[in-house]
């Protein structure tokens, strides 16, 4: 980066997704997804053990495929009736029973027109009351104005109700088993057995019947046995489920019932229009049989012609024949045509038979004209007599048929199996819903984290600030345990001082790198203004004073001649690291209360001079901005080979700018994951104001958990806030 220019704004990196990143990622964070999974698991099976058990019952029917008519059809459409009859009774049967039809009266006998539910209690109520309120409701009659509203039923006292509209008015009271009624005499109510507590609230709402209908034809399943061979087998299967095994019985076999009583009412109907139809024919077919018959008998007694030839004779009873058949045919005619349009395959079968008959007739009538005249007229007459007689007894013997069926309908819907309680409720879903919350628990982790990670992103990338602000990375510091403890133990006052890591484990992975950096700062710091080189960090927590003080260790090891000054007047900690006392130091030698000499604190390795913070001065900023810290750095800067500065958050205050100003090398510590984008572009834009420029950066706890896990994000009072009470409290402890 430029720091002649503003910084660059935070881009996006590349669109390629990183799977061993995201992986990193959810395994960082597997505390969390473990925990939210367990919530959800826990709520899931709550949710589970209050589900009411589900139980189901199911009656068996039979659909008698026999036409309800009387007439009968000729052999050549036996076949094809006898095919379609099954699958029409059957899907006839199934369309009535998911009708009002069937369903309506069902519902005004058991009352499922009336809804009776406690009153609305909290989601806590619900879930954990152990009693519950139960009152059976025989009779509750409302208006047409007063379908499908609320009403409050109450129990008042023991035996007694209360029923109350919308506006909170007194419509009725009375004891329980009575009939009531409201002063209007236009709601009636009858309260059957109880088992509610004095106190208790109902709903009460009379539905108006067709809502209930579409109800419970939803909720009715009618499934034929054997659909799936292509052959109507005219058996169903009635199934309803619900939380009340009783209640579900009672249901089922009541539709079956209405269904075979109305399927017997509805013969017996057709019956009796039937009968009345053919009481009006039996007159005139039997007038048109005694004119025949006195045509014939003049004939006779005016030609002397008493009996035919053979062969006429024959010819008669041919004709005879197809006259029979043809009169049966326009009966059933006549019968389905009340009940079918003329289009439907069983009229136009029929229409074909007698056609064919008819045809038959033309040809027999054709071979009777060549017969002598004489003869002609004797058959034609006899043939007369013969088809009146015929079409009378067919009369008398429908008539005496169809006043045995009225008198004796049998229902075409016969009932094979009623429908009894179940045994068991039906199998629960706690499985799914122990999968489904567990699946739901990792979702909404995993959407938690990527959703964090989006809307509150960190830097985690060593290599973000090359790519983002041309900042090289100089060093990537592992993430040290050991350190951590340290500073745990240190922190509850298991140990007396910080432990300087360079020291105590010199190979340790974290010094190792450091060792790195010193390499490059060698080289760099030759071609750099001076020996002053400073460390900075965007926040508290990041690991500046740990980089400050093991990376002078390590270039006093290394043979230089190397001053640490904790620059930090605010809440400076390097005093920790060398086991000494904060005051006197910076502070005091610049106040001029103490001479440098005094301040000046030896430390554990002979080429290693360190100069404390001091007390806490009441104006850091002003001290650091004063002359005489100029001159006392430029001194000091002459007296040793490198000057290490810690300085203070550059994001917080701007003591780290003022000191940066002075330094010909500054190096940039960022923490893995301790920062938003934004805020590291904030700290260079400021540093770029100071004129200072930024050489690279140091990336600490690379590819785990970060310090602040530990000591919090940002410490205990938050990103920004309170930063005087997080010194204030550093020197209440020193």
């Amino acid at each position: 980066m430029n720091q002649g220019s503003a910084a660059k704004a935070f881009a996006p990196q590349d669109d390629e997704i990183d799977l061993g990143a995201i992986i990193d990622q959810l395994a960082e964070n597997k505390w969390l997804i473990l925990i939210v999974t367990l919530v959800t698991l826990s709520i899931g099976i709550f949710y589970a053990s209050r589900q009411v058990p589900q139980y189901q019952s199911d009656v068996l029917l039979q659909i008698d495929s026999g036409q309800s008519g009387f007439g009968s059809t000729g052999p050549a459409a036996q076949q094809f009736l006898f095919r379609s009859a099954a699958a029409e009774a059957t899907s006839s049967q199934i369309a009535l029973m998911q009708s009002r039809f069937i369903l309506e009266p069902v519902i005004n006998k058991l009352g499922l027109d009336i809804s009776v539910l406690p009153a609305k209690k909290s989601l806590w109520a619900r879930w954990f009351s152990s009693t519950k309120n139960i009152i059976a409701v025989k009779q509750f009659e409302v208006p047409r104005s007063g379908m499908n509203q609320s009403y409050k039923l109450v129990v008042d006292k023991p035996g007694h109700v209360q029923l109350y509209n919308t506006k909170g008015s007194l419509l009725l009271q009375g004891n329980v088993g009575r009939k009531l009624l409201s002063k209007d005499k236009q709601i009636s109510l009858q309260v059957g057995a109880k088992n509610a507590i004095v106190g208790s609230t109902f709903t009460l709402k009379k539905r108006s019947d067709l809502i209930v209908v579409k109800s419970l034809a939803r909720q009715l399943k009618i499934e034929e046995s054997g659909a799936k061979s292509r052959q109507s087998t005219g058996i169903l299967e009635l199934s309803l489920s619900g939380d009340d095994p009783a209640k579900i019985v009672q249901i089922l076999n009541s539709i079956a019932l209405e269904a075979q009583k109305k399927d017997a009412q509805k013969k017996s109907q057709e019956a009796a229009q039937t009968l009345e139809f053919l009481y009006h024919q039996l007159p005139i077919t039997k007038g048109l049989l005694e004119k025949a018959e006195s045509e014939l008998n003049q004939y006779r007694a005016k030609s002397g012609k008493i009996d035919i030839k053979l062969q006429t004779q024959f010819l008669l009873n041919q004709l005879s024949d197809l006259d029979k058949q043809l009169g049966v045919l326009r009966i059933s005619k006549i019968d389905m045509l009340q009940k079918y349009t003329a289009l439907h395959p069983i009229l136009i079968a029929s229409e074909t038979q007698i056609k064919a008959l008819e045809s038959q007739r033309d040809q027999l009538e054709a071979r009777l004209k060549k017969l002598p005249a004489s003869d002609q007229i004797a058959v034609n007459l006899m043939r007369e007599v013969g088809v009146k007689k015929t079409l009378y007894l067919i009369l008398l013997s429908k008539i005496q048929e169809l006043e045995v069926v009225k008198a004796g309908t049998v229902s075409g819907v016969h009932v094979l199996a009623f429908a009894s309680l179940p045994d068991a409720p039906l199998p629960n879903k706690s499985a799914i819903i122990y999968m489904a919350s567990t699946l739901l628990g990792l979702i909404l982790s995993v959407l938690l984290i990527m959703g964090r990670k989006l809307i509150s992103p960190r830097v985690d990338d060593p290599h973000w600030g090359e790519r983002q602000f041309n900042l090289a990375n100089l060093a990537i510091i592992p993430y040290c345990k050991e350190q951590l403890q340290n500073a745990q133990k240190f922190k509850h006052g298991g140990v007396g001082k910080m432990p300087l890591l360079a020291h105590e484990n010199p190979r340790n992975l974290s010094i190792e790198s450091l060792r790195s950096l010193r390499t490059s700062l060698q080289v760099s710091i030759t071609c750099a203004a001076n020996n002053i080189i400073t460390i900075l960090g965007v926040s508290p927590g990041v690991g500046k004073s740990f980089v400050s003080a093991n990376l002078a260790y390590l270039l006093a090891a290394g043979g230089k001649r190397v001053l640490l000054i904790d620059g930090d007047l605010r809440r400076g900690t390097l005093h920790k690291y060398m086991n000494v006392q904060p005051s006197p130091g910076v502070a005091e030698v610049i106040n001029k209360t103490v001479t440098l000499e005094q301040a000046m604190v030896s430390t554990v390795h002979n080429n290693l001079s360190f100069l404390p913070r001091g007390a806490y001065p009441n104006d850091p900023s002003e001290l650091l901005m004063s002359d005489d810290f100029k001159t006392l750095v430029n001194e000091l800067s002459k007296q040793y080979d490198v000057v290490v500065i810690d300085t203070a958050p550059v994001l917080l205050v701007t003591d780290a700018v003022l000191i940066a100003a002075l330094a010909g090398t500054n190096y940039l510590v960022l923490g893995a994951g301790a920062h938003q984008p934004a805020d590291v572009e904030m700290v260079l834009k400021r540093l770029s104001g100071g004129h200072v420029k930024v050489q690279g950066t140091i990336f600490n706890f690379y590819r785990a958990e970060t310090i602040s896990r530990t000591y919090g994000q940002y410490g205990k009072y938050g990103k920004y806030g309170k930063y005087n009470t997080y010194y204030y409290e550093e020197i209440m402890k020193n």
